[in-house]
Order: C-alpha cells, then structure tokens, then sequence
C-alpha cells in the first residue's frame, strides 16, 4: 500500500472540535486529504447558524473528502482522544480575478524613414520588375518556338518528273566516261 502525501508542510494537526477556514471569494472545489489514526468524523459548519452537515466520516487511515462549496468554509473535525488527526488541503482558489483597471498606450511613434534606405528599396523593386519582364519575354519566345516547332511543314507540290521521249527518231543519251574511249 501506498501513501501519497505530496508537499508534508501543507498538512496541519487538527484539535477536536475546531473549526478551520478556508476562504475563497466565489463558489470553488474544497478537497480535504485527512490522516488519522481513529475514528474521525468531518463537518462543514454554516457560517450563520453554527449548524454542523456531515462530511465525511472514516475509520484508521487516509481518506479524502470533496465538496463544492460557495464562498468561505468552515470544516470541523470531531475524533476521540488519543486519536491523531492530520488533514491538507488548503489549497487557494484557482480563480483568476482581475486586479487592476484597463489601461491604454499609445502606439510608439514611428522612427523617420531613412532616405538612403528607400532609394536602395527603390531601385532594388526596379532590378526585380525589370527580370521579371525579361524572364517574360523570354517565356513567350521560347513558347512561340516549341509551338512553331509542333507544327507541322507545309507539304510543297512535287515538282513533274522530266520526261523522255524515245522514239524511233530519238536515241536514248548514254552517258561515257573517258575511260571508254
């Protein structure tokens, strides 16, 4: 068995009979860890009347109570003598309440504008447009040449093939070489 008492400097002795307050501006979680070795009963006790309401009440050893709860409590042990009562839980609120009223700035003014600087930009904007219409041009040439290039030639009319007449009148012409002769 395990005994998980996380921070020892939280947990505080408890008389019998006492009443111990937590406090808290609005309606919060109240979670007790109580330690005893008897008999041990836990009431929150109304702030008004005195009126005791039952908690929570346990045999030897470690329980937990927990309750939601509006605004300040009161818890309340009762327990025999000779019984040893130890409890945690005073734990602030977790609400985070606004503390102090709005406050506006003004907006820093702004440095003057260094001349230099602006023509540097200045030029620095021209160089970039002047690639970038360059680097256009350069696009549609390249892109008026692959589509000329897609096209296909236009097919010329074949020229008439020569013709010869042989005839009765007519030798056909032989070529002859030197060698012949």
């Amino acid at each position: 068995m395990m005994f998980n008492l996380k921070k020892i400097a939280e947990w505080q002795k408890a008389v019998s009979g006492t009443s111990y307050i937590f406090t808290s501006a609005k309606a919060r979680r109240l979670r007790l860890n109580v330690n005893s070795t008897g008999k041990v009963a836990a009431y929150l006790a109304d702030q008004e009347t005195g009126e005791l309401v039952l908690l929570g009440a346990a045999d030897i050893g470690m329980f937990e109570i927990e309750a939601h709860v509006a605004g300040d409590s009161l818890v309340q042990f009762e327990f025999e003598d000779g019984t040893e009562v130890f409890f945690a839980g005073h734990a602030p609120s977790h609400q985070v309440e606004k503390r102090d009223i709005e406050k506006f700035t003004s907006v820093a003014p702004m440095p003057a504008r260094n001349t230099e600087f602006d023509r540097m930009m200045m030029v620095m904007r021209h160089n970039e447009n002047e690639r970038q219409r360059v680097f256009q041009e350069q696009q549609e040439k390249l892109a008026a040449q692959q589509a000329a290039a897609q096209q296909p030639a236009p097919v010329a009319p074949a020229p008439a093939a020569p013709t010869t007449e042989t005839g009765p009148d007519t030798a056909p012409e032989t070529e002859t070489t030197e060698n012949e002769e």
